[in-house]
């Protein structure tokens, strides 16, 4: 019996030292991106600007995955990194089979300021923005400009899809652990997220107010409403 307790033993000290070192490896990177103006409604022909730009050295962060409380483990070298951003922009306000479509092209018209991000039309109804940042002066830059055509209330989101398996090797990356890409709109100030609870689709006034954090704060969410000018 003395053989099985020590390996007992030592198969727990080996799964508690995997799990201290786990800690201290990269799980999420936070990307910054901004809308402006920043305000909860615009007129038609009105310009939203949105903007994500960022130092190469980039905050990685471990997740608890109880609390799911976001620790800082350190800074890492993200240069060469590809991170494939992509937007979309869906109407809430509405029951119809559009508002599973991103209407870019329809009710936005495109301006693009980074060379390589524009529409891609997945469906027949369903245009959205992919691509990949420009890299100058030590910064990630991803900018692009929106015109309002059609008054509506609307969801946009901003995601990366540079995880999981497309994750992409550096330096302090921990080969056994795959790692996720978050945005923060705004430095998460109010992002009109109540706009969801007014929509008639239980897809938006439900589902995704269960986890707020992890369904729209973390696809840098911004609800917005264009009116008639």
């Amino acid at each position: 019996m003395r053989p099985c307790i020590f390996f007992s033993i030592l198969i727990m000290l080996l799964v508690f030292q995997s799990c201290k070192k786990q800690e201290k490896c990269p799980e999420i990177f936070l990307l910054p991106a901004s809308i402006s103006p920043h305000k909860p409604t615009y007129k038609v022909g009105d310009t939203i600007e949105v903007v994500s730009m960022f130092h190469y050295m980039l905050p990685g962060y471990h997740q608890d995955d109880a609390t799911r409380e976001r620790k800082k483990v350190g800074d890492f070298d993200m240069r060469g990194i590809v991170w494939h951003p992509g937007a979309s922009v869906y109407r809430i306000d509405s029951l119809f089979m559009h508002s599973e479509y991103s209407l870019i092209g329809s009710n936005f018209a495109f301006l693009q300021q980074t060379n390589g991000f524009g529409p891609f039309q997945y469906s027949e109804s369903g245009v959205r923005l992919t691509g990949e940042y420009e890299y100058a002066n030590d910064t990630f830059q991803l900018s692009f400009k929106l015109i309002c055509q059609s008054t509506g209330t609307y969801f946009f989101e901003i995601g990366s899809r540079n995880f999981g398996r497309r994750a992409q090797p550096f330096e302090g990356w921990c080969r056994r652990l795959t790692y996720d890409t978050k945005y923060v709109m705004n430095e998460y100030q109010n992002n009109n997220i109540d706009f969801l609870r007014e929509s008639p689709d239980s897809h938006w006034n439900e589902w995704i107010l269960l986890d707020p954090q992890g369904r729209f704060h973390d696809f840098g969410g911004y609800c917005f409403k264009v009116e008639p000018r």
